[in-house]
């Protein structure tokens, strides 16, 4: 059994870390079942196309095979493409089983686990991080989202059960927001290989860029 921590900070907005934690299958304390530790470091720098950067603005994991990244790529000609990327962060139960994971793991030595778990523990050093650098073909192979007009996405939410799950997208005026439906496939072109993406709600037909207004906030 593990458990599956993603984090991103505000002093390293291109990076996502990833963090595995594999336990024992009964869990009576946190300290002493946890047996093993590694962490993976998802690289977003090499994805810009202008002298910005991407930027990681959200992730969440929507179930155990995929990751939801809320990306912000800047283009040639240095406007901003926000775009939720889906990357499998494990071979998961619907994984294809030759299928290979973007997202791969360098274990911390089993003895040093102890000293980097809270409340007391210390940040695992760089080197022990698996570095992957995350190119712009990569980001466009497994977009699933693209948004237009003038939406600015903040952060997003995953909920739901098996078909049907939603995302729900906060803008950065925090007044708006839009609803994805992330179980929604829209046909393959023929000369596509993997243009999959997902249908926002109907109620954004009521804005004209497909925006819908929440009142207060």
């Amino acid at each position: 059994m593990s458990t599956y921590v993603a984090l991103s900070s505000l002093s390293s907005p291109t990076t996502l870390h990833v963090h595995r934690l594999s336990d024992t299958q009964s869990i009576s304390n946190v300290r002493k079942d946890i047996s093993a530790y590694a962490i993976s470091t998802l690289d977003f720098s090499s994805a810009s196309m202008s002298t910005k950067d991407a930027k990681v603005l959200d992730a969440k994991f929507a179930d155990d095979s995929s990751l939801l990244i809320l990306l912000q790529v800047p283009l040639e000609d240095k406007t901003m493409s926000n775009v939720i990327v889906s990357l499998p962060y494990t071979l998961g139960v619907n994984s294809m089983s030759h299928e290979h994971p973007i997202v791969t793991y360098t274990p911390l030595p089993h003895a040093s686990v102890q000293q980097h778990l809270l409340p007391q523990g210390t940040p695992p050093p760089s080197l022990s991080r698996n570095n992957i650098a995350i190119t712009r073909e990569t980001i466009e192979r497994h977009t699933r989202h693209v948004f237009e007009g003038r939406f600015t996405p903040l952060r997003l939410e995953v909920n739901g059960r098996k078909g049907r799950r939603v995302i729900v997208v906060l803008g950065s005026d925090r007044k708006h927001y839009r609803v994805l439906d992330m179980d929604f496939r829209m046909k393959k072109d023929k000369d596509s290989r993997d243009d999959v993406s997902w249908n926002g709600s109907d109620s954004e037909a009521e804005d004209g860029d497909g925006d819908v207004s929440m009142g207060g906030a």
